[in-house]
């Protein structure tokens, strides 16, 4: 996902300036600072936090470099993401505008209380009305089709199939459980199962196998436990 982020903000600090009333990457951090209140707001963990940043800044990349021959769409690179909406030949764009507006049809879907967009929303088209008319529209629907193409695209990675599954937890002594103090459920058990976007699939880079789980005081299990132990004691 940072690289994602990283690969749309290169892109914004790099392009050649258009003529634009805003041409400066900063109302895109403001939009992704937005984003971040709201994400905060609506108590997202961090698994979900992540898959909300990466099709948002995918949207926004895809509609910011269509003018640009140095940067390349992400279509064909990442799994089943082809196809994308193009601008229409002989239509005139403002791509930082189109941005904003993939960025936040994205944005609006994933998250819940969209009404704290409004008053962003509202002060940053502000600054595109003095555009030429079908600019601005030219602009505002292609920043909604790729919005929209990333959103189809999101209902395919097996997210919303795993919203009902719960973690069902075992009393085995070394299998994971609730803890002190908010004893909360288990945190997106079944993540794995979600599309990849680059490797084949969760599988492709295997970690090493923990240590074997043992109540020895001898044990490499225990020797670890002792050392994390240790080490949250020792902070101040």
């Amino acid at each position: 996902m940072k690289k994602t982020l990283l690969l749309f903000f290169l892109a914004l600090s790099c392009a050649p300036k258009e003529s634009s009333p805003i041409d400066e990457p900063e109302i895109f951090h403001q939009g992704f600072e937005k984003m971040t209140e709201v994400i905060i707001h609506d108590i997202f963990s961090p698994p979900i936090s992540s898959r909300v940043y990466v099709y948002v800044a995918i949207a926004a990349y895809e509609a910011f470099i269509p003018n640009q021959a140095q940067y390349q769409s992400l279509a064909n690179q990442l799994k089943d993401f082809d196809n994308l909406p193009q601008p229409e030949s002989g239509k005139k764009y403002n791509f930082t505008l189109a941005s904003i507006k993939a960025m936040m049809t994205v944005a609006r879907s994933l998250t819940f209380s969209v009404e704290k967009y409004e008053d962003f929303e509202k002060n940053t088209y502000q600054k595109f009305k003095n555009l030429p008319a079908d600019i601005y529209t030219n602009s505002i629907e292609f920043g909604e089709k790729i919005g929209n193409y990333v959103l189809t695209y999101s209902k395919k990675d097996n997210y919303l199939q795993i919203r009902g599954m719960r973690y069902t937890v075992k009393q085995d002594a070394d299998k994971w459980k609730p803890t002190p103090p908010q004893f909360a459920d288990a945190m997106e058990p079944y993540w794995g199962t979600i599309r990849t976007m680059v490797l084949d699939s969760v599988g492709q880079f295997p970690a090493p196998k923990p240590f074997p789980f043992s109540k020895e005081k001898d044990s490499e299990f225990w020797k670890e436990m002792q050392e994390v132990f240790e080490m949250v004691n020792q902070l101040t």
